[in-house]
Formats: structure tokens, C-alpha cells, sequence
């Protein structure tokens, strides 16, 4: 039977490889480039927003940034596969998948340097998602299987003397339908620990997402306590808008992995798929939600006596949101709108 389940593997040599697929290839340790076009003015970042395929360079100027495609870059630069900015631009594309932005002079992820994650979660993410993968188990075992994600109803379960006396009988249970012997148990402990050890990296998002859900609602206390000016007034509620939609984006994400691994069995049996899966999922995610981190301190620290500090913080929000989820435009390269008076596009590198 264990020859139709993909649960013999060992998941830290296995799984790099299957991933990867390809040769690393010998960058710089930091974000640089050669050509002064990428440095002509401070504060360029590179990005990758939502619903957008192609990275993009982003140049602020002074009312407003301009945002350039990495294709069309490598094209106005006439630049080829072996050049070092090429190299460079491929490697940031690549970074992307993991970090939320990249300025000059950054580190590249380490994902891309040696495969490790460049992130890090709390102990607390791996006990809430084994007490998960737990109580799946002993649902699992009554003939109704729950999925159970908040942390604290997760600790109050597991610490009912009832939920403890189920926890052997169901590795018992499960180790026979994975095709194991019932006193195996012990192999399937080991497994869920080693799909717990992943499926923490999601618990620690959705720690993140409760967060950005928080700034919505403090949002929305602000906006009917009248704390804003007519005009701030529809800043907020504009900023309130992106927030709903940024907050169904997330949501939605979330209900998909649940919805994967929420047959405790089937994931199980399938154990390598869907590491891999959560892999991929959590590295999408990580890329857009780690990117709140600051915001989210400042709107958990604001002064709601302070109106002028409010107005900062809710117009830093729009900046952000607006990049991600509204329509994109599509500027012109700098070197043909930024200056329309100059002769040549070359003046302004």
C-alpha cells in the first residue's frame, strides 16, 4: 500500500531540488547595477504588483512615480543575456517571488542566494499549526473532520482532558489508513510534524492578514468618529474601498490553502504535492503581506488624538494600496517622458 502514497521522502533533501529545477547561477550579494541609468536619481525601487506579469522599476519624480516594465528596460538599454545589468534585472525578477520591493544596495533573498528562506516565524506559528493538524486528526477519528484555525480556540481544545485521551487512538486510526500498522503511530507523528513545520509559514500570514483586517476596521471607527475633514473625509473612505478589496484578495487565498488541506487523509497520502503546494502558496503570499509590516505598526501605535498624524498614515495607506490594487498604468520609459525639452534622451542618464 505504501507504494501509492508519496509520504516516503525525506522533505528537506527532496523537496529543494524538485523546486529549484535549475542550476544557480553567480550573482552580486547586493542589488547593482552598471549603467547609471538605474541610479540617475535616489529612491528607485524595483516591484512586483498584483495582477501584473512583468516586474517593474519604479522612479519617483516630483508629483508623481513612473513605473517601467523590466522588459522595457532591457530593451531601451539594448541589453544582452551575458551584460551584468541583465543578469542583475533577472535576479531581482527572481527576488520578487520572495520580498515585497528591492532598492539598491539591498541584500539579494537568500532564497536565491542558497535556497533558505529569508523569513522567520515564532515557535507560536508551529504549535498552532500542530494543534491544527491535531484536532483535524481526532475529528477526523468522531467521523466529522473540522478544520480549526484560530489560536486560542485551538489551545482551549487541546488542552480538554476529553480531546487528549482521542489524540492516540486517532494517530492509531490514521497510521492504519496511511497503510502503516497501528503501532506504527510513531511514523505518522513524524509526518505530521513534518507537514506542521510548513504549514507554519501559513499560520504566521495568516497572523500578518488578522492584522491588515485590523487596520480596516480602525479605519472604519475613524471614518464614523468623524476624526477627518471633508476631504480627508474622502481620502479614508477611498483608502477603506482599497482595503476591502485587498482584505477579499487575502481571504480568498487563505480559503483556497484550507480548502487544500483540509482532508487531514488526503493530505497525508499526498504529502510531498502538497508541501509543494504550500510552498508556492506561501511564498505568493509572503510577497504581498509581509509588505504591511510597517504599515501595520503605525496604524497599531497611532495617536487617534493626533488628526494630522491620522491623515499621514491614511495617505501613505492609498500610496500603497493604489500601487496594488488599482489598475495599473503604463508609463513611457523615463529616458522619453521625463524630460520632453531635452534634446536627446541620453541628457538625463
Amino acid at each position: 500500500m505504501m507504494s501509492a502514497m508519496d509520504t516516503g521522502f525525506d522533505v528537506h533533501l527532496n523537496l529543494d531540488d524538485a523546486a529549484s529545477g535549475e542550476q544557480p547561477i553567480a550573482v552580486p550579494d547586493t542589488v547593482t547595477f552598471k549603467n547609471p541609468f538605474f541610479t540617475f536619481t535616489d529612491g528607485v525601487t524595483f516591484e512586483r504588483r498584483d495582477g501584473d506579469e512583468d516586474p517593474v522599476m519604479v522612479v519617483p519624480m516630483s508629483e508623481q512615480s513612473i513605473s517601467m516594465h523590466f522588459p522595457g528596460v532591457i530593451r531601451e538599454l539594448r541589453l544582452k543575456r551575458e551584460d551584468h545589468d541583465f543578469i542583475m534585472l533577472d535576479t531581482v525578477a527572481k527576488s520578487l517571488d520572495y520580498v515585497c520591493a528591492l532598492r539598491m544596495g539591498d541584500p539579494i533573498p537568500s532564497e536565491i542566494v542558497n535556497g533558505q528562506a529569508s523569513w522567520r516565524i515564532l515557535d507560536k506559528h508551529r504549535v498552532t499549526a500542530r494543534q491544527r493538524l491535531t484536532m483535524q486528526l481526532v475529528s477526523w477519528l468522531s467521523g466529522s473532520e473540522e478544520l480549526v484555525t484560530d489560536p486560542a480556540e485551538l489551545t482551549a481544545a487541546m488542552n480538554n482532558p476529553e480531546i487528549k485521551q482521542k489524540v492516540d487512538d486517532a494517530f492509531a486510526s490514521v497510521a492504519e489508513a496511511l497503510g502503516y500498522r497501528a503501532d506504527q503511530k510513531e511514523e505518522v507523528v513524524s509526518l505530521v510534524e513534518t507537514f506542521a513545520d510548513e504549514l507554519a509559514y501559513i499560520e504566521a500570514l495568516r497572523e500578518v492578514f488578522n492584522e491588515v483586517r485590523a487596520i480596516k476596521t480602525t479605519v472604519k471607527d475613524l471614518i464614523d468618529a468623524s476624526k477627518f475633514d471633508e476631504t480627508s473625509r474622502d481620502s479614508a473612505q477611498s483608502v477603506y474601498r482599497l482595503l476591502q478589496k485587498a482584505v477579499q484578495s487575502y481571504a480568498q487565498e487563505f480559503l483556497q490553502i484550507d480548502a487544500q488541506t483540509g482532508e487531514i487523509i488526503a493530505v497525508l497520502k499526498n504529502a510531498k504535492s502538497q508541501i509543494l503546494f504550500i510552498r508556492k502558496v506561501r511564498d505568493e503570499l509572503a510577497r504581498r503581506l509581509l509588505a504591511w509590516q510597517d504599515l501595520e505598526k503605525k496604524w497599531r501605535t497611532l495617536d487617534r488624538k493626533n488628526r494630522r498624524r491620522i491623515e499621514e498614515v491614511t495617505m501613505e495607506t492609498y500610496r500603497f494600496l493604489a500601487l496594488r490594487f488599482l489598475p495599473a498604468v503604463n508609463w513611457k520609459l523615463v529616458t522619453q517622458s521625463l524630460d520632453e525639452n531635452a534634446n536627446n534622451s541620453e541628457s538625463v542618464w
